[in-house]
């Protein structure tokens, strides 16, 4: 189970959360954490996960952070945390790329703990053999490492002003963005502020764009 290398991510904006994990009614707590301690899940957690379209009949592993445990069986691992009342599950994914201020930022399993300020354009998520593509605009990027070993965790979390899935990506309408653009270089700009945040939406709109077109001919090839 060492050779499994995922992370696990979650990308949230003000309108909803563009990726995030599935969200399920937290069990009997009693009973909950008895099962776990025998490294196992209740009957109707496990119920739940197959009507969500997840098969899962392996062990259940506390993580070092508190109210966190990984769920392995061999070649899959998935993050159980307590949140808010509920449980909320995580498969894991092999890497992150984010448009950091100083540029493209790759995260892997065991990267360092960070804060990054994020700027507009291609956020990348590795999934196995799949890449999905996201389109996020402004934000902060927040990881975070515990443990070691076998409870090596490493979390994701971009906290951003606005995010596109790649479907909503190819639903948009390519005059719409250049009309979008056209509007953000014609906007008046009457101080330093101003010209910062025209600056970014002209920035922003190639971004969305530029992503839009590169998919656009990824799906017609």
């Amino acid at each position: 189970m060492s050779q499994i290398k995922n992370i696990y991510c979650q990308i949230l904006s003000p309108q909803a959360p563009c990726y995030s994990g599935l969200l399920f009614q937290l069990p009997e707590e009693t009973q909950f954490l008895q099962e776990l301690q025998q490294g196992k899940l209740p009957q109707n957690l496990l119920k739940e996960f197959h009507e969500a379209g997840i098969a899962f009949s392996g062990q259940v592993y506390p993580a070092f952070k508190k109210d966190h445990w990984l769920l392995r069986e061999e070649g899959k691992e998935f993050l159980l945390k307590r949140w808010r009342g509920q449980l909320c599950l995580y498969q894991g994914v092999n890497s992150i790329v984010v448009p950091a201020y100083d540029g493209e930022m790759a995260i892997y399993k065991g990267h360092c703990n960070l804060v990054a300020q994020l700027l507009s354009g291609e956020c990348r998520i590795q999934k196995g053999e799949e890449t999905l593509f996201y389109f996020v605009n402004g934000g902060i990027a927040k990881v975070l490492t515990s443990g070691k070993n076998e409870t090596l965790l490493t979390e994701v979390t971009l906290l951003v002003d606005e995010a596109l899935t790649p479907e909503q990506i190819q639903n948009l309408d390519e005059k719409s963005i250049q009309n979008e653009l056209e509007e953000a270089k014609k906007a008046k700009a009457l101080d330093e502020r101003g010209r910062e945040k025209k600056n970014h939406n002209i920035h922003a709109t190639k971004s969305k764009l530029k992503l839009y077109q590169k998919l656009t001919a990824k799906n017609s090839s």
